[in-house]
């Protein structure tokens, strides 16, 4: 069985430019990479195990308010690393970048990338200039996505608007990703997009983020909701999470998969690991670590977490 990685990203100079250009390489409060070549990827995929990659595009998300630039850049990244992966086409896939909020040009983006690519799938953010993906000015989208039966990856992004003067507005990866991730889930469940495009899989990312901790009370209390006439009707909140796929990049370990699967079942766990974002020398460290413990405490699940579900979702050979 192929160990396939879910979760792993790239930096394209065109898109290092535009970040840069825009001030927004610090605006996470944590550094991002500043370079990537697809041979160093190929290395640490042999280093620790990896058959096949699947990439996307991390955070800044490339829209800061100016559609015509953000189609231009998407379609540009989007080509790029078509063209870099034809390199190795054993070894990677990759998931198209959309120019969000721009419905029109993200709908043309998602058709190009899909079809004239050969993109698995699209990676959209959390929020893009503060719309979450529950937000009907999506619908169109989801309508393209649904038919055609795609896969979403969700990334998450910085938040529209931050408490100042505590320590969880400055480094986003220790706190507020999650809570965007997290939050744009719920939004997505809540607006019943998952119910109108039961067709479209998507994934979350970093272990479900906070999901596992507030399912049970976000089910409860949305149907107090509808009771006292606050909500409209209820959520499906455990039928919208039985179809979304979860990725494990992140600290999966000693804690965090355990609690996961309280909440999916197995055939909807896929392995991740979050380079160039995270350290390689930390991630040749813990990959050996997680793999151990998924054969050893779930050894029916291992390698179908490892890649045989991935190789399912993204119709891999």
């Amino acid at each position: 069985m192929k160990t396939i990685n879910c979760h792993t990203h790239f930096v394209l100079p065109a898109y290092y430019d535009a970040v840069v250009k825009h001030g927004a390489d610090k605006e996470d409060g944590f550094p991002m990479p500043t370079r990537w070549t697809i041979e160093e990827n190929v290395e640490f995929m042999d280093e620790v195990g990896v058959d096949v990659s699947v990439l996307s595009l991390s955070t800044p998300h490339p829209h800061w308010g100016d559609d015509a630039e953000s189609r231009e850049l998407c379609r540009k990244i989007n080509e790029t690393i078509a063209q870099e992966i034809a390199k190795f086409p054993d070894r990677f896939r990759f998931m198209g970048a959309l120019p969000l909020p721009d419905m029109e040009g993200s709908i043309a983006e998602a058709r190009h990338a899909l079809d004239d690519l050969g993109a698995v799938g699209v990676k959209v953010p959390s929020n893009a200039q503060g719309v979450y993906l529950g937000n009907e000015s999506l619908e169109p989208l989801w309508a393209e996505l649904n038919e055609r039966k795609a896969v979403v990856f969700i990334h998450p992004s910085r938040p529209p608007r931050l408490t100042e003067g505590v320590f969880t507005s400055g480094p986003m990866p220790v706190f507020e990703y999650l809570v965007d991730e997290t939050r744009t889930v719920v939004d997505l469940l809540c607006a019943g997009v998952l119910d109108r495009h039961p067709n479209v899989r998507f994934i979350l990312p970093h272990v479900g983020a906070f999901m596992p901790t507030v399912v049970d009370r976000l089910a409860r209390i949305s149907k107090h909701l509808v009771e006292t006439g606050f909500m409209k009707e209820e959520a499906d909140i455990y039928g919208g999470m039985s179809k979304i796929y979860v990725d494990i990049s992140g600290d999966v370990l000693p804690r965090n998969f355990d609690n996961l699967m309280t909440l999916v079942k197995p055939d909807k766990v896929l392995f991740g690991l979050d380079y160039p974002h995270t350290k390689r020398a930390t991630l040749v460290k813990n990959a050996p670590v997680v793999k151990a413990f998924l054969h050893e405490k779930y050894p029916d699940a291992a390698d179908m977490i490892l890649g045989g579900n991935a190789q399912r979702l993204f119709d891999l050979a």
